[in-house]
């Protein structure tokens, strides 16, 4: 088991869509600092905004200063980057950090409800035959794209599923825990 202070040198950014997540990400707020880890995410009043950058670049900034970025899945794609760089252009914030983080070869834990994951399925079969669906549960069909692109991954394309809260929790705890042992 680790001590306090191997997990004290890990950071976490914990990336999401915010809007749909808002009470997730406050209960992932209190967990993850709880567990012995810090934790970098835009609420935070330490969170690091440099002047004269787009908030969006700040958000990627900030991914660098990370060791592992657990990143939630759930409904909405998210909103799509504005920042200044070009090779993000039709691709959501969220995405842009979790491509940030590939490249800076950081831990990637990724979380995804089990409603997204399970309807996932039926969009790509009827993907594969070219048929267009509209998701009952995702807002965009543009989250299984993304869902895609992490599972295509050489390395840390994991996804876990969730149900609800309580379960998520559970399971970014094991996760966390075990990258630290």
């Amino acid at each position: 088991m680790p001590n306090s202070a191997e997990k004290k040198s890990k950071t976490v950014f914990l990336g999401s869509t915010s809007a749909d997540l808002t009470d997730i990400r406050a209960e992932l707020r209190q967990l993850i600092p709880s567990l012995g880890f810090q934790i970098i995410c835009f609420e935070d009043p330490q969170f690091i905004k440099k002047a004269g950058l787009h908030a969006h670049d700040i958000c990627l900034d900030n991914v660098e200063n990370c060791d592992i970025h657990l990143l939630i899945i759930d409904q909405r794609f998210g909103e799509e980057y504005a920042g200044a760089n070009p090779t993000f252009e039709g691709k959501s914030i969220t995405r842009a950090e979790v491509e940030v983080a590939l490249e800076k070869n950081k831990q990637i834990c990724t979380f995804v409800r089990r409603r997204i994951w399970d309807e996932k399925g039926t969009w790509r079969w009827n993907k594969n035959k070219g048929i267009a669906i509209e998701p009952y549960y995702a807002k965009d069909p543009k989250v299984f794209e993304f869902i895609e692109f992490i599972t295509q991954q050489s390395t840390d394309n994991w996804v876990d599923q969730f149900e609800d809260s309580i379960e998520l929790k559970r399971q970014v705890k094991e996760r966390l825990l075990m990258l630290v042992r």
